[in-house]
């Protein structure tokens, strides 16, 4: 017995698979490929995952049941913005091993780290911009360059960087990379038209810090950036070759900065966030 989920996309093939076999549910990873690149190991409410990267292929094999389907997929099936060309076929039995995969793009190095226990998966593949969201796994697909895959979730900084995420001047950004975890959030952005290495943002539970990496720093921004930063409760430091940003408050006055007019894209310019 097989059920395929599958959805096509520019660039991507999608496809989920679901193995009867009561025998799979105690032990799935004795299903994992046998030349995998990568393997990780997620619990989550549905499961025990195991991702891997097998020929340039992302895969998840678990055992849960398809009955979770449509708590694990939001809307009760593949988000309405990934939704064209969608197949969705159920068989009788629903105990099952499963495999997900995204197939023809380079998944090399794509999977770097997995947080067990909240698990929310992003993946950054070669396609237009997409947000796919499920309830235990969360999809972030983005443009070339800079491609990688995160894992993590918690609830704390969540649901702001989902709101950031979802930022409408956001989709149209291109190489956005969001990499969190159980204690450490990191973002990096390279528009074309700025001069800017990466920025990255450090979440700790005492402190929130963001980094921005320029090829040539000077003066004049470093003093906008600190005039404006005042306004939002963070302050400004030269770190190495970054403009470092920190607040004890928390996550939500770096969007809030980020995210207002005379933000960073006030103070570099061509970064409209």
């Amino acid at each position: 017995m097989i059920v395929t989920i599958s959805v096509t996309v520019p660039s991507i093939y999608l496809t989920m698979q679901y193995y009867q076999g009561s025998q799979y549910e105690k032990n799935p990873e004795n299903y994992l490929p046998a030349d995998t690149q990568f393997v990780s190991r997620v619990s989550s409410d549905y499961g025990v995952y195991y991702i891997y990267v097998e020929n340039n292929t992302v895969g998840i094999i678990t055992s849960i049941s398809v009955f979770a389907i449509p708590q694990l997929f939001n809307y009760q099936g593949i988000p309405s913005n990934i939704t064209d060309n969608t197949t969705l076929q159920y068989y009788e039995e629903y105990r099952e091993i499963s495999i997900f995969k995204l197939d023809g793009i380079n998944a090399s190095g794509l999977l770097r780290s997995f947080v067990e226990e909240e698990p929310a998966i992003s993946l950054f593949v070669n396609a237009t911009n997409l947000y796919a969201s499920m309830s235990d796994l969360t999809f972030y697909i983005a443009s070339p360059q800079n491609t990688i895959s995160v894992i993590g979730s918690v609830p704390l900084i969540e649901d702001s960087i989902d709101a950031y995420m979802n930022h409408s001047a956001l989709h149209s950004q291109r190489n956005v990379i969001f990499d969190y975890s159980s204690n450490i959030s990191l973002f990096y952005f390279s528009p074309p038209s700025l001069n800017v290495n990466h920025v990255s943002l450090n979440v700790s539970y005492n402190s929130t810090e963001i980094y921005i990496g320029f090829n040539n720093l000077n003066s004049t921004t470093l003093l906008s950036l600190s005039t404006i930063a005042v306004k939002y409760g963070l302050h400004v430091y030269l770190h190495e070759n970054s403009i470092e940003l920190v607040t004890g408050k928390g996550i939500q006055d770096i969007f809030r900065f980020l995210s207002s007019n005379d933000g960073i894209s006030t103070m570099i310019g061509g970064l409209n966030i």
